[in-house]
């Protein structure tokens, strides 16, 4: 601003009072009284602008120089006076304590956020928590629905299990279908659980009831498929009763159970009178001379 009013009483210089009389005196034209007269006027009334416009200047300048000056002063003042106190507190340590202060704070600050941060990632777990407490005993009110509509499927299934189990062991097992906290839960119960293979049994007799079930879908595989372990343990007679029940249910049903056996494993004396598996038998491989093996392939 000071330089502003500086440039100003540089600029500010009253017009010549004679240009606009000059100009008129060169055109020709005489000067009427009265015109004289307001020019004149006008050139006073201007005049004495000009003079309170550059009094006005000069006073605000000094004013802004005596201000700038106090300032400076006054910086000047306040500079030395924080050398003295940055003087003082490094004479006896403390500015060193009071660098470190400020380390600590930092740190505490940055602490402080951590915390704030861990416990709003708290309060949204705690939120998730209970919407998912709340899914869950929604989808456990579902199941149980749903367990109910199914009543009929799942009896037919309970019954057919405990019907091959029987035609197994002549006592009927059990298949378990329940709603527990975790979902659906199943389980197979078998009385003869000294019997040997006892467990291969129990899968085998859940395996088939579940080709029973598919064999009435229109989208099903078709075919049951086990391989020579699930009866590696079981006893021959056993052996030979899941042989005649897969047989007669798959027939009856009308899907193909498959079955790999070793020939050694046959239990061609403990079939039923009347019953043979040479006719079910679809392909025999065999490691004896250069044609044996699946397919070309020696194994």
């Amino acid at each position: 601003m000071l330089s502003f009013y500086q440039e100003s009483l540089v600029q500010e210089r009253p017009p010549e009072a004679d240009s606009l009389s000059e100009v008129y005196r060169e055109a020709g034209i005489a000067w009427p009284a009265a015109v004289r007269k307001r020019l004149e006027d006008v050139q006073a009334f201007h005049d004495r602008v000009i003079v309170n416009r550059r009094a006005f200047l000069e006073t605000e300048t000094s004013r802004l120089t005596r201000a700038i000056a106090q300032r400076t002063v006054e910086i000047r003042k306040r500079s030395d006076e924080r050398a003295d106190l940055l003087s003082v507190l490094n004479t006896h340590g403390a500015l060193a304590e009071y660098t470190e202060m400020q380390r600590l704070q930092s740190e505490g600050i940055a602490k402080l956020s951590a915390v704030n941060q861990r416990i709003a990632n708290l309060k949204r777990i705690d939120e998730v928590k209970s919407q998912t407490r709340i899914e869950r005993e929604q989808l456990q009110i579902l199941a149980r629905s749903l367990y109910e509509e199914r009543r009929a499927g799942r009896e037919r299934a309970i019954s057919l299990f405990n019907g091959f189990s029987q035609a197994l062991y002549s006592r009927p097992g059990e298949l378990i279908v329940d709603v527990v906290e975790g979902g659906y839960r199943f389980n197979v119960e078998i009385e003869r659980q000294d019997s040997q293979g006892v467990e291969q049994m129990k899968v085998f007799c859940y395996d088939l009831t579940l080709a029973t079930l598919w064999a009435a879908r229109r989208a099903t595989p078709g075919f049951l498929l086990h391989d020579s372990t699930i009866f590696a343990d079981v006893d021959e007679r056993q052996k030979a009763h899941a042989l005649e029940l897969a047989a007669r249910t798959a027939g009856e049903q009308g899907f193909q159970y498959i079955c790999c056996l070793n020939s050694d494993g046959v239990p061609d004396e403990d079939f039923s009178e009347g019953f043979s598996l040479q006719p079910y038998v679809r392909i025999e491989l065999t490691d004896e001379g250069e044609n044996g093996g699946l397919l070309g392939i020696r194994y």
